[in-house]
């Protein structure tokens, strides 16, 4: 196998007083690479690059109470093709190939909340995300609670959901029968921290994570 990686990227960062933060970062990318057997036969290669700008912005009410906000964009382009092997009953060559640029758009915003007493914060926030492949957005909201019921012990409770769209070589793929829908997730967490000590911590975690849209190829 060989691949070759080419990385720009290029950040700013600007402070406005105690209140106000942003961040910006404009990155490009390039992969290129190929995968051949022991037989020298030809199992993948592909052609990758990507132009990103993605901000964030900080803006603090008060020391309970905090905004954060963004943005993404994204222009790409994958081109190649895959080989794999199969057993069908005899060894056969399966050919995908691959071709096509993608626009990604996402956007976040999120409030966080603290008692005065530092024994209660509540965050909720919300993301919304597009792909020009895809017939779906994507909306994932989230929500987090966590208390202090006493000195030494916190527990929080979070919520979300998200979403993940295809790679464009699953959106642009020779297998892929109509539009793909972004892979979605549920999740549930609890925690449980006791402080031991100024050095020593007993934590806890208990999650549970439902999926659904799963991609798959038939047989």
């Amino acid at each position: 196998s060989s691949f070759r990686t080419t990385l720009f990227n290029l950040g700013s960062r600007y402070v406005s007083g105690p209140h106000l933060l942003i961040t910006n970062h404009l990155a490009w990318s390039d992969e290129r690479g190929e995968v051949n057997n022991r037989d020298n036969a030809r199992l993948s290669d592909q052609t990758y690059n990507e132009w990103t700008w993605h901000g964030d912005a900080s803006v603090v009410w008060s020391q309970e109470s905090t905004l954060d906000f963004g943005g993404v964009l994204r222009r790409l382009r994958q081109t190649g093709s895959a080989k794999p092997f199969v057993y069908s009953p005899v060894l056969t060559p399966a050919v995908d190939v691959f071709y096509g640029p993608g626009d990604q758009a996402g956007a976040y915003v999120q409030q966080s909340f603290g008692s005065s007493s530092g024994r209660l914060h509540l965050t909720a926030g919300v993301r919304q995300d597009e792909h020009s492949a895809s017939p779906l957005q994507v909306i994932s909201p989230y929500a987090s609670v966590s208390f202090k019921p006493v000195t030494k012990m916190s527990i929080e409770i979070d919520w979300g959901q998200y979403g993940q769209f295809p790679e464009l070589n699953q959106f642009f793929s020779t297998f892929a029968r109509g539009r793909l829908l972004p892979e979605r997730a549920t999740h549930y967490e609890a925690t449980l921290e006791q402080r031991l000590d100024d050095r020593t911590r007993l934590r806890l975690e208990f999650y549970d994570r439902q999926d659904r849209d799963l991609l798959a190829r038939p047989e």
